[in-house]
């Protein structure tokens, strides 16, 4: 009996991935018609210590004259300098100080322009058009052509649909109709909790404590959609965190896309509950971050939840960072996100606050709340949110957190 199960679910797995696989070309020809790559070239100058320090202090001359009445241009040419020489081997330290304290300037001078915001758009859409830019932070421009894709997509279709009819029949045969109309219903309404949300704090009350000890742990999915409007145009960001909690400790990670300018991020991060501190919950955790640009960065932290009467505690991010590589650039965040209950009904007020301050830099915050419901009897808590930035961008945010115990 045994080995009937385990061959039938070797058949299943079988099916459903030859299913996948008809659908992806293997061959190199298909791929080079599906997409098109743009290398950027630039002859970047080698700079020596002596002309860095020719060049710093006349760019920081210039800044000290232009105080208040910076061009696009200027702040352009000031960070492609600047990516030229930081970190530069061949540079002393007094150099790389100097070249710190130009970038600082250059920043500084650029966000207290009265017109920053608007400004920001024009600076990014010459950053992506210029190759010496491109060549220091992303030397390639790769363009798909989804036509190609969606055609030999077409073409195997039928193949696939027949793999796919014979896993299903296989988990019908192993499973049952009943118990493959519930399977396949929970995976629909999980993976369109995953689309259509983002992630929010660490640890929530799933179900009740009693299926939590009856589970031993459980996984939170936060999805949130936002909206980043200013003088220009409408800016989109996507935020996924996936949580998996235990009794002993909490695993989880962090992705954030932005599909106009394509960047993103990623966070790893890892703790152990720290015992005997009664209602409130402390997680010790460590993390990994990287970023397009930014370079990865490791961190040390607390996380700190607490439900009561009113509502939820949680602060999900209380730590310190430095870069992995070059200068440690030592930062310290901190994000409180409350949960507070109005009344005895199902909806909240969601309070989220963030700080920042990274060495070198001005400090960077965030504020703003949200409107919660949760349904009754539903795993799913939906947040509508409206925030703001020190750079005056105005964040329109949807939020689904969908929380199970297993």
């Amino acid at each position: 009996m045994k080995l009937d199960k385990f061959v039938g679910y070797a058949v299943v797995v079988a099916a459903f991935t030859a299913a996948i696989a008809v659908l992806i070309p293997w061959n190199a020809r298909t791929w080079t018609e599906a997409r098109t790559v743009k290398v950027f070239t630039y002859g970047h100058p080698k700079w020596t210590s002596a002309s860095t320090t020719r060049e710093v202090g006349e760019r920081i001359l210039q800044l000290v004259h232009m105080k208040g009445n910076i061009d696009v241009a200027t702040v352009h040419r000031n960070l492609i300098f600047v990516n030229e020489t930081m970190d530069n081997e061949v540079l002393d330290e007094d150099t790389q100080v100097q070249v710190r304290e130009l970038a600082r300037m250059n920043m500084g001078t650029f966000m207290a322009h009265p017109e920053y915001r608007r400004m920001t758009w024009e600076l990014d859409s010459l950053q992506k058009s210029d190759p010496a830019w491109r060549t220091l932070r992303e030397p390639t421009e790769t363009t798909w052509h989804w036509n190609v894709l969606r055609e030999h997509a077409g073409k195997m279709f039928p193949f696939c649909l027949a793999f796919c009819l014979v896993g299903l029949a296989g988990l019908m045969k192993l499973w049952g109709l009943a118990k493959l109309v519930y399977v396949c219903g929970c995976t629909i309404s999980f993976l369109l909790s995953v689309a259509g949300g983002a992630v929010a704090q660490t640890v929530k009350k799933a179900a009740s404590d009693k299926q939590k000890d009856k589970a031993g742990q459980t996984l939170q999915i936060d999805a949130r959609v936002s909206l980043y409007t200013s003088e220009g145009p409408p800016n989109p960001g996507l935020f996924v965190r996936v949580t998996n909690s235990r009794r002993k400790g909490l695993v989880e990670t962090v992705s954030t896309f932005n599909p106009r300018n394509r960047s993103w991020s990623s966070d790893i991060v890892a703790g152990l509950w720290v015992p005997g501190t009664g209602k409130t919950k402390v997680l010790a955790d460590v993390l990994w971050t990287d970023a397009n640009g930014a370079g990865a960065r490791i961190g040390a932290g607390v996380q700190i939840f607490r439900s009561g009467r009113f509502g939820f505690f949680a602060l999900p991010v209380l730590r310190w960072e430095r870069k992995v590589h070059g200068p440690p650039a030592h930062s310290f965040a901190v994000g409180p996100n409350p949960n507070i209950k109005i009344g005895q009904s199902r909806w909240s007020i969601a309070p989220d606050v963030g700080f920042r301050k990274t060495q070198g830099r001005p400090w960077a915050w965030s504020a703003g709340f949200g409107i919660r419901f949760a349904p009754r009897g539903s795993r799913f808590q939906i947040e509508e949110g409206l925030l703001t930035n020190q750079a005056g961008f105005t964040q329109i945010r949807s939020r689904l957190i969908s929380t199970f115990a297993y």
